[in-house]
């Protein structure tokens, strides 16, 4: 398995800025393994990430400095993805961190 990726994602990858993904759910890929960067269902590049870690924390944990690795410029901005994402953006919510590095 592997992570699936929104096309606008794939570029922050690409240049290093989105160095994490928080997910609703617990992920299908293990801490120090490689996998493709997929987008969508059907799409692979022929670029790889290496899994560094892979934790739980809950959605009021996040700092701005968490929404910057992220690849986005504020927590604000953050919340209003999630929230498109995931439909709500729910405090006391638990949910999976992976960081990650362009390998």
């Amino acid at each position: 398995m592997t992570l699936l990726w929104k096309k606008e994602q794939v570029p922050l990858i690409l240049n290093g800025k989105k160095t994490v993904t928080r997910r609703f759910k617990k992920p299908f890929v293990k801490e120090g393994e490689t996998y493709l960067i997929r987008i969508g269902y059907s799409k692979y590049l022929d670029k790889k990430i290496y899994i560094k870690r892979i934790y739980t924390q809950f959605l009021c944990e996040i700092t701005e400095e968490d929404a910057i690795k992220e690849g986005l410029s504020s927590l604000n901005e953050y919340k209003k993805v999630w929230t498109k994402i995931y439909g709500e953006w729910e405090d006391t919510k638990k949910i999976w961190v992976i960081e990650f590095n362009l390998v």
